[in-house]
């Protein structure tokens, strides 16, 4: 019986911890900040290129203060903007509606933002 409970309370224990991002699921990368909504663009967003292909990110509702303090930090935040930047980020499942030029909105990938620097 003792063991049971001693298991029990290691496993009340460990699910109690802060739950760390498993580093293998952070991406280090460069970036570019974008803000083309001006020019029938995009409205604030990140772009990530790999390769060929270049993905489109925006941070989750709880990181997006970080990249709005970053981007009022650089004085871009009222302007048509393309910002180099370096990020960490974590992708997640959510999606999100970005307002895109003649009244499109298109769905990004939500990412929960670690770090970002003006490159």
């Amino acid at each position: 019986m003792k063991l049971v409970i001693t298991l029990f309370g290691l496993l009340a224990w460990a699910s109690c911890q802060e739950n760390e991002i498993p580093l293998e699921n952070v991406v280090d990368s460069e970036a570019t900040v974008v803000s083309n909504l001006a020019a029938d663009g995009c409205d604030w967003h990140i772009e990530v290129p790999s390769g060929e292909q270049t993905y489109y990110y925006v941070p989750t509702k709880a990181t997006e203060d970080k990249l709005k303090s970053a981007v009022e930090a650089w004085k871009t935040e009222n302007s048509y903007s393309f910002t180099p930047i370096s990020i960490k980020y974590r992708a997640t499942s959510g999606k999100q509606s970005v307002e895109c030029g003649w009244g499109k909105k298109s769905e990004f990938t939500e990412i929960e933002i670690l770090e970002v620097k003006k490159k």
